[in-house]
């Protein structure tokens, strides 16, 4: 919001908000009143429809963020001013006008709130991500009180002013660098995401982290379909869909980043199936390479009927989902430590593709929602560190490791490694994170 506009909202609100000034102090007669509370409405109204920025140019949700944070701040400004104004002529007895009078113009100044407070909420529910469910509530809950609303919104406030902090350095950056291109590599990006989830652009469980990546120069496809079998069906499944990438795009080879156990399937495809041939690199992130005891406990200690009827269930899901060959005991047999100890025998590192991998881990059981936060502290007590599902220890493989490791009591978990809940983690750019990763493969040539 431009300083001139808000200038112009505190002296539309002061005046609306004193209609006892608009009649009795400057001794108006009732046309004229009324014509310059209608002019002082349409300027109100202009206020709040738009704001106006320094900077039109700005991406449109900064733009909201930007405009919702301007007009709370002036309204906050606007009722604290009312409430002086009124405060002091309570003080005042000789200036004070009649009680009913009184009353009268505070209730209506503080009803006007209402507007410009409206006009900042319902940008800040439309831009930002990082509302939860409490902050949500509280808007829906509170936005209609003249003045109770304006302070109950000051939690959801800071934290708008916190996201618009993030999302303005992040643009910002982007800009300044978008000539370098730094994530254009030299063979287009292939995103794998882990089981049981849709995985194509528009549902993309990556978050932020392609658009990040491609406003870099990065040129990024999708796995493009869901699928809960075992790691070589999968492999399979994988090969067949890289060789027809091979065919539409015209990509000569391409730069693999697989998340969970897709980077079993990655492995199984480059080391067993050939597709080494098409793969310049993998990188795998938060992947269960020597296993998970987690997928070892649920398979041991759940009852067989339960264990069946649970399978059955997802298996009917996923069909419905189209995938053609749903298992999910297979799916989660393949993740024992022996399992994934007979795949480490059998798949060794093909040569002249590069590997590499990432790994994080939750500070905390509170380090993410449900149901991770269950699964941390059933995996803490068995392996240690690890990120709510994998633990630490079988995160590295390759030639290079990078641990995701956020400054803070907060940790990252199996989920904020692709942004699934678009979180903002402070001190840590998971966008970021992903863009030096490309920029890496990228100074290797890949």
């Amino acid at each position: 919001m431009s300083v001139p506009k808000r200038l112009l909202l505190i002296f539309v609100m002061l005046g609306l908000g004193n209609p006892l000034f608009l009649f009795s102090r400057l001794s108006l007669t009732l046309p004229v009143g009324i014509f310059i509370a209608l002019v002082l409405g349409g300027l109100l109204l202009w206020c709040c429809i738009r704001p106006g920025l320094n900077n039109p140019s700005l991406p449109k949700k900064l733009r909201q963020l930007e405009e919702g944070c301007a007009i709370y701040e002036t309204t906050l400004l606007i009722a604290i001013l009312l409430i002086l104004e009124h405060a002091a002529l309570l003080a005042m007895p000789a200036m004070r006008p009649p009680n009913l009078l009184f009353a009268g113009n505070f209730f209506a100044g503080m009803g006007l709130l209402i507007l410009p407070l409206t006009a900042s909420l319902i940008r800040l529910l439309y831009a930002a991500e990082q509302f939860d469910a409490l902050l949500r509530y509280l808007i829906l809950a509170t936005w209609w009180l003249p003045l109770i609303g304006v302070f109950l919104n000051l939690p959801t406030y800071r934290a708008a002013k916190q996201e618009l902090s993030f999302v303005r350095t992040q643009y910002q950056r982007d800009l300044q660098r978008h000539h370098e291109q730094i994530c254009r590599t030299k063979f287009p990006l292939l995103l794998l995401h882990s089981n049981f989830y849709p995985d194509w652009k528009p549902t993309t469980c990556w978050g932020r982290i392609p658009d990040a990546l491609e406003k870099n120069g990065a040129l990024i496809f999708y796995g493009n379909r869901p699928t809960s079998s075992s790691v070589s069906q999968r492999a399979e499944e994988l090969c067949t869909f890289v060789q027809n990438l091979m065919e539409t795009s015209g990509a000569e080879k391409i730069n693999i980043v697989a998340h969970s156990s897709r980077g079993l399937d990655a492995r199984y495809a480059i080391s067993a199936l050939g597709l080494h041939h098409q793969v310049a690199s993998l990188t795998t992130i938060c992947t269960p390479h020597r296993g998970c005891l987690f997928a070892e406990g649920a398979l041991d200690h759940l009852p067989q009927p339960l264990s069946e009827s649970l399978s059955s269930q997802r298996d009917r899901l996923l069909s419905q989902l189209e995938d053609q060959y749903p298992d999910f005991y297979g799916t989660v047999s393949d993740l024992t430590p022996e399992a994934c100890a007979d795949l480490n025998q059998r798949l060794p590192n093909a040569p002249g593709v590069y590997y590499q991998s990432v790994g994080a881990k939750m500070a905390h059981e509170s380090s993410a929602p449900f149901p991770l936060n269950m699964s941390y502290r059933i995996v803490h007590g068995v392996e240690g560190d690890n990120d709510g599902l994998v633990a630490t220890s079988s995160m590295p493989w390759g030639e290079h490791y990078i641990e995701a490791t956020p400054p803070g009591a907060v940790g990252i978990s199996h989920g904020d490694m692709i942004d699934l809940t678009r979180r903002n983690i402070p001190g840590f750019d998971i966008c970021e994170f992903y863009v030096a990763l490309v920029q890496g493969l990228k100074d290797k040539g890949l």
